[in-house]
């Protein structure tokens, strides 16, 4: 009986392994591998046989789980990609309506004045000419402005460093700045400039990306930090300093600042704090890009409290 037992058990032992391994993977356990046998006889043939087939429905499985997420994961990025292209469109489609908008409503201005003017030119009062006039050139020059920028924006080349041939003093091309504002504001604002560098220290720069770059600070110094009703409260500083191996030209106001909900995309492009107000949403993205073309940068301290500070950086 003994013997016999010892004989049942060597034949029905490994076909017990099989029933038992057949159950463990109809219930989906595919990585438990099962081992071989060293018996040459069928039972030994048919559990070898049972292993390899095991290990090749694995990998199978394996494969196709695989294949799975990949695919989960390229359907991901189809819809990823599908929605960044709508938000283009979207975006696309609010940014042609704001240059709709923008352009129109100056322009629209300045139709109606010359409506008025070829209608009642000889009873319009002196003062009142001087009054049209100006809105009439503060328009046009709003206008102007937008397509300069616009061209800015659509010949900008990122990443491109630009030769900076031109080597003008630090003190001076602050002062130039300050003029070309002067002449273009239709607040006729003078900003301050405050200078620690000596007239005789020369910097190497794109001078065209640069005042374009420095003059937008100014503009927006102007008309963001210049409160109606307080106007004569108003101060806009530009300082010119040395630090490290840069020099930094700031330009600082003393309005409402920016608001700390705009301040990590203030340089993205499209952007305006307000929806409503003058403007493309280009001029510091367009600025960032010329300082860092020259080598710099464009930041936004925002350590400083009492208004907006700006700091556009050059090697020196």
């Amino acid at each position: 009986m003994y013997f016999l037992r010892r004989i049942v058990n060597f034949f029905i032992d490994p076909l017990n392994r099989l029933a038992w391994q057949t159950r463990h993977i109809a219930d989906g356990n595919f990585d438990v591998s099962m081992p071989t046998s060293t018996r040459v006889d069928a039972v030994g043939r048919l559990q070898n046989n049972f292993a390899d087939m095991q290990q090749s429905l694995f990998k199978y499985i394996s494969n196709l789980e695989y294949v799975n997420k990949e695919t989960e994961r390229r359907n991901e990025e189809l819809a990823n990609a599908n929605q960044q292209a709508e938000d283009a469109v979207q975006c696309q489609v609010a940014f042609l309506q704001n240059i709709l908008h923008q352009i129109r409503t100056p322009l629209n201005i300045i139709m109606g004045f010359v409506q008025v003017l070829r209608d009642d030119y000889k009873a319009i009062p002196r003062e009142e000419m001087a009054t049209i006039t100006e809105t009439m050139v503060h328009n046009s020059t709003t206008i102007m402005r937008m397509v300069h920028m616009l061209t800015a924006a659509s010949a900008l080349d990122v990443g491109k460093v630009v030769d900076c041939e031109d080597r003008v003093p630090c003190n001076g091309v602050a002062y130039e700045a300050v003029n070309i504002h002067h002449q273009r504001s239709s607040k006729g604002s003078t900003p301050y400039v405050e200078t620690s560098v000596p007239d005789d220290m020369y910097i190497n720069i794109h001078k065209e990306y640069f005042l374009k770059a420095l003059n937008e600070l100014l503009y927006n110094a102007e008309k963001y930090g210049i409160v109606e009703g307080k106007e004569s409260e108003a101060v806009i500083t530009l300082r010119v300093k040395k630090c490290d191996s840069f020099v930094h030209f700031i330009v600082e106001d003393n309005g409402p600042g920016v608001s700390p909900a705009h301040r990590d995309h203030i340089f993205n492009q499209f952007l305006k704090a307000n929806s409503f107000s003058e403007g493309l949403g280009l001029g510091l993205y367009v600025s960032k890009q010329f300082a860092k073309m020259m080598g710099g940068d464009l930041t936004l301290d925002e350590s400083y409290t009492l208004g907006a500070r700006f700091i556009l950086a050059v090697p020196a």
